[in-house]
């Protein structure tokens, strides 16, 4: 019992919001980090998990195009929508919030 005590204390530590990317092919993670008082911050990473159904004709060209040309697919940027960027402003504010209450 001592050993999953120590595991929750572990993943509570680390708090994360996923955000699913409006194209579908990608995901930001957005996770708290805290060490200590010196040591944390925010990481943002991008996830790359595949095309839910079919690309149109246009998407198609559009990826083939960026691929000739850049030699890359996006891997590196995540479109969400306003609601998104609030979920994650919130997520943020909360965090700071509750670090600052529990000083």
């Amino acid at each position: 019992m001592k050993n999953n005590t120590k595991i929750n204390t572990v993943i509570d530590k680390f708090k994360s919001l996923y955000i699913k990317c409006d194209c579908s092919t990608h995901m930001l993670q957005a996770e708290r980090y805290y060490e200590d008082k010196v040591d944390k911050g925010f990481n943002f990473a991008i996830w790359y998990y595949g095309i839910r159904g079919t690309l149109t004709l246009k998407e198609r060209l559009r990826w083939c195009w960026k691929l000739l040309t850049t030699g890359n697919i996006w891997a590196d940027s995540v479109i969400i929508t306003d609601e998104k960027a609030l979920e994650l402003a919130d997520f943020i504010k909360t965090e700071l919030k509750n670090e600052n209450t529990n000083e």
